[in-house]
């Protein structure tokens, strides 16, 4: 069990939510980044591909959109 948990921090590390990526990138709220995440803009993926209200899940390690 501690091998998964160390596993899945690792991941955390290297991820971020729409709200975190809002306010390390300076964005105003998550809506600007979700809107980001639907055009491509930046490296993510929806956790459930079937489910609209599902969340994204942002790579933590790439440029703020605003540098592009």
């Amino acid at each position: 069990m501690n091998n998964y948990k160390t596993e899945i921090e690792n991941v955390r590390k290297k991820i971020m939510s729409t709200n975190q990526a809002a306010k390390e990138w300076g964005y105003a709220n998550k809506d600007s980044v979700k809107r980001l995440c639907r055009e491509g803009k930046v490296a993510s993926f929806k956790l459930d591909e079937q489910d609209p209200t599902s969340p994204y899940i942002i790579l933590r390690e790439q440029p703020n959109p605003k540098d592009k």
